[in-house]
């Protein structure tokens, strides 16, 4: 890091926080410091994969002006504000992979992305519907336990592959998803939980 920034191409950084942590934000500072140098370096591929604790991302490293184009990011925690400071920084990137993540954040949402996952091991958190909207996006995979998120903007969207079904899963959520990809040509929708029955009037 003292040397002058070289240019990278890929930055993949495997990090541990122990069991026995009691500051996730100060044993998360040298990662977060690595990811900013990282992008200093206009690295256009960036994974980030911690193991066992939730590695707290400072949102203000993506805040400035990057070439970031792919991210990934596994075992991470989002807060509020980190899609905006995204959008800020990050004005090329085109595919973001969440895995095992906690998205504390309400509002999903990009004008450049074009691949968004949210796996089956994130969990939104935010009290109340989290809701999506990406214009520019072509393909979305998203996996979630909790309830499904609100789709405000996805009219570009091609391919879907979707996988819901709780308790907490309201009948009226779903149908209100399932309109919003009313567009899409390739949609694969998964559905787990009790039986429910839709009525399709023509």
């Amino acid at each position: 890091m003292l040397r002058n920034p070289l240019a990278l191409d890929e930055f993949r950084l495997w990090y541990h926080i122990p069991d026995e942590s009691v500051d996730l934000h100060a044993d998360s500072e040298d990662a977060n410091l690595w990811i900013r140098h990282a992008l200093l370096c206009n690295a256009r591929s960036v994974e980030v994969i911690d193991w066992v604790n939730e590695l707290h991302l400072d949102n203000t490293v993506f805040a400035s002006k990057c070439l970031l184009t792919s991210l990934l990011l596994s075992c991470v925690f989002l807060i509020p504000g980190f899609f905006r400071n995204l959008q800020m920084g990050c004005t090329v990137l085109k595919h973001l992979i969440l895995r095992c993540c906690t998205i504390y954040d309400p509002e999903i949402s990009s004008q450049t992305l074009k691949v968004l996952t949210i796996d089956g091991e994130c969990h939104c958190t935010y009290e109340g519907r989290a809701s999506i909207s990406i214009p520019s996006l072509i393909d979305l995979e998203f996996s979630a336990p909790g309830s499904v998120p609100l789709l405000k903007n996805v009219e570009s969207l091609v391919t879907a592959s979707i996988s819901v079904g709780t308790a907490d899963t309201q009948v009226d959520d779903i149908c209100q998803f399932l309109r919003s990809l009313s567009g899409v040509t390739n949609l694969e929708f998964y559905y787990e939980g009790r039986t429910v029955c839709f009525l399709i009037l023509n």
